[in-house]
């Protein structure tokens, strides 16, 4: 019975010893990869680090110098300040352009404006023309009866288109003080 006992004790710690170098050699084998891969500094505690020392730095990186290079960095600005001042060049010229487009603009606006207002008096004109050549037709009496219900200015300008005769006998027809009033602003203009 010792023997069995004996036996098993062996294989029980034949067995945790195994489980304890299996468990060594997979956490050397994750701090090896994790250092390789830099997933964790475990080079710093004390024990760890004697075992895995931290890898030497590179005598370049250490050679470069830690003032910014001045000239390089001048260089670039002075890059920078050519470039935004030929885009403000550009720019300028483009507005240049701009106000020449809008000059043009609005030198046609004031033309059409010009051609709307002749347009617009030439078919005033040509209305005028039209009602004056009505009264024209009608009777002396008839055109004084119906004109003397109009303003001054406006029999004036009637009267204006109408043949001279006509417009005598017309102004014949109507009140004296009317008629002296129209007369007075015919001689006027």
């Amino acid at each position: 019975m010792n023997e069995n006992v004996s036996k098993k004790s062996y294989s029980v710690v034949a067995v945790i010893l195994l489980l304890v170098l299996l468990i060594g050699i997979i956490a050397v084998s994750t701090i090896l990869v994790g250092r390789a891969l830099g997933w964790w500094e475990y080079a710093d505690l004390p024990v760890i680090g004697a075992l895995f020392p931290r890898p030497a730095p590179d005598p370049e990186e250490e050679e470069e110098d830690p003032v910014p290079d001045l000239a390089a960095q001048i260089e670039l600005l002075q890059l920078e300040l050519a470039q935004r001042e030929q885009r403000i060049s550009d720019l300028k010229d483009l507005m240049r352009e701009q106000d020449r487009r809008i000059e043009q603009l609005l030198d046609k606006l004031d033309n059409l404006e010009q051609a709307l207002q002749d347009s617009q008096a030439s078919q005033a004109d040509k209305q005028l023309r039209a009602t004056a050549r009505i009264y024209e037709n009608m009777r002396a009496e008839e055109a004084a009866k119906v004109l003397e219900q109009l303003g001054v200015e406006e029999v004036r300008s009637i009267l204006y288109q109408i043949q001279p005769d006509a417009a005598g006998a017309i102004l014949g027809k109507m009140e004296p003080e009317k008629a002296a009033k129209i007369a007075s602003i015919q001689v006027d203009k």
